[in-house]
């Protein structure tokens, strides 16, 4: 019931940034901005790197992930993405060489409001999601984050990414 009560206050539209500081016009609505600094922050090392001629490498920043061309013995990266249900195993693995993978999940950040567990992710329309994870592919960490998470709040987000939903 709660978590209903402040359905009201969830949205873009109750904030804005003016002068480069943003506005809430409640105490209710929050941004957590943790998730795209790592992001950010794994896209500036890999320029790093890149300046400074390394040529291969793996960017792993808490699970934003980016492999710098092919291993040293020129295979791809191998990276496992976590069992939603069980996330001490993977449920599959994927090869990247040049790119990037994020996933947002519910089963690592989320909080219980009586019996319901509810994802540190929520839209006005489904305060409780079905997706428990979403992982995208691309050429950077900050576009695999924004469509991770958006994912997550709307699973038909056109976009021209690799995605697995768990």
């Amino acid at each position: 019931r709660k978590k209903e009560s402040l359905k009201e206050f969830i949205g873009c539209e109750h904030f804005s940034i003016k002068k480069n500081k943003i506005r809430f016009d409640n105490p209710h609505t929050k941004i957590d901005l943790g998730g795209f600094v790592k992001e950010y922050a794994v896209d500036r090392a890999v320029e790093v790197l890149q300046k400074n001629k390394i040529s291969s490498a793996l960017v792993n920043f808490g699970g934003d992930v980016y492999a710098l061309s092919k291993k040293p013995d020129n295979s791809q990266y191998s990276i496992g993405i976590k069992d939603p249900s069980n996330p001490t195993s993977f449920a599959t693995q994927v090869f990247l060489e040049d790119e990037a993978l994020t996933t947002s999940a519910s089963y690592e950040r989320n909080y219980k409001v009586g019996a319901t567990k509810y994802s540190h992710i929520i839209s006005k329309e489904q305060l409780q999601k079905n997706v428990n994870s979403v992982s995208v592919i691309s050429k950077n960490c900050v576009e695999s984050g924004v469509y991770s998470t958006s994912l997550m709040i709307d699973e038909t987000i056109e976009n021209k990414n690799r995605v697995i939903f768990l």
